[in-house]
C-alpha cells in the first residue's frame, strides 16, 4: 500500500498541475499552490501551454502520479510517475449485475474496463473522458465515446431528447 500524506507532503516546492478541479481544490484546500488542470481534457490538452515561455514546462520534467497498474503506459511515453495508490482485485457482485444490465458504461480509468469487460453485453455503449483512458479504450473493439466528464455525460443523457 502507498502512504498518501508522505505523497502529498513530498509535493512541496515543486510546480503542480492536476488532471482535474477536484484534486486540484484538495490540493489547495491542504495548502499546495496548483498552476493548473486539463480538466477532464487529458495532458495533450496542456502540450502548447506547458511549451509556452509563460509555464515552460518540458515532458521530462512531469512527473505523473498514477496508480501502480497505469505507470507503465506512461512510462512508454517518456514520462516519469509516481505510484500513489494500487487497485486490487475485480468487482463486487452488485457492480458485476449493474454492469452486465448496462447500456451505456463510463470509465474513469482503463482499470476498471479490464475487471469489467467480462461481464459487460457486447453492444454496450463505452464512454469515458479523454485523456490516458480514452487512448487505451480507442485501441479496444469498443463503440467508445468521449465526454469532458461524467457530469456532462449524465446532463446529455437527461436531455438528450
Amino acid at each position: 500500500a502507498f502512504e498518501q500524506k508522505s505523497i502529498v507532503s513530498g509535493l512541496s516546492g515543486k510546480r503542480l498541475w492536476a488532471a482535474g478541479s477536484k484534486t486540484w481544490f484538495e490540493l489547495a484546500r491542504q495548502g499546495y499552490w496548483v498552476e493548473g488542470c486539463a480538466d477532464g481534457y487529458g495532458l495533450r490538452f496542456l502540450d502548447q501551454v506547458f511549451a509556452s515561455p509563460l509555464v515552460n514546462i518540458s515532458r521530462p520534467e512531469l512527473q505523473i502520479l498514477t496508480n501502480a497498474g497505469a505507470a507503465e503506459a506512461w512510462e512508454k511515453e517518456g514520462f516519469q510517475t509516481l505510484s500513489t495508490y494500487e487497485t486490487y482485485g475485480g468487482p463486487s457482485p452488485a457492480i458485476v449485475e449493474k454492469v452486465a444490465q448496462a447500456d451505456a458504461c463510463f470509465w474513469t480509468n482503463f482499470r476498471q474496463y479490464e475487471v469489467c469487460k467480462p461481464f459487460f453485453k457486447k453492444n454496450v455503449l463505452h464512454l469515458c473522458p479523454s485523456g490516458k483512458t480514452a487512448d487505451l479504450l480507442a485501441a479496444e473493439p469498443v463503440e467508445l465515446f468521449v465526454f469532458p466528464t461524467i457530469k456532462t455525460w449524465l446532463y446529455w443523457r437527461r436531455h438528450k431528447n
